[in-house]
């Protein structure tokens, strides 16, 4: 079953939604978003282009170089979509939030950057998103 509109109620078989819920939602995590300080922004070692394994990765040839791509898209990008991530281990309200950098970010040709951000203003992670 697909997405049905009706006014201002979204439903999915069992699941309603309001748009005013959805609103909440988004400006919570942009108020996440604008409580975290992006000069701590940082870059986990399994994301940096360097790094082994599967897991998406910033482009650059150094943490560094990284956290400067990551820390620009912070701050030159738009917010595109933010999601309920639950609760973290502290018991603190956390969001995904989706930035358009605007530009390539990442070594598969990422545009976009998914973070997780807590209310409290910690960030949980960071990396390239198709």
């Amino acid at each position: 079953m697909g997405l049905v509109y009706e006014s201002t109620t979204f439903s999915f078989t069992g699941c309603r939604f309001t748009t005013k819920g959805m609103d909440n939602l988004f400006e919570s995590g942009r108020n996440a978003f604008n409580k975290f300080n992006i000069d701590n922004a940082y870059v986990k070692p399994k994301h940096l282009s360097t790094s082994g394994g599967k897991s998406a990765k910033f482009l650059g040839a150094s943490k560094s170089e990284a956290e400067t791509i990551l820390k620009d898209a912070m701050r030159k990008g738009n917010i595109v979509e933010v999601l309920d991530n639950g609760l973290s281990a502290q018991g603190n309200q956390t969001y995904v939030v989706i930035i358009n950098a605007g530009e390539e970010v990442g070594t598969r040709g990422e545009t976009l950057i998914k973070l997780v951000l807590s209310d409290d203003g910690g960030m949980l992670s960071a990396y390239p998103k198709k």
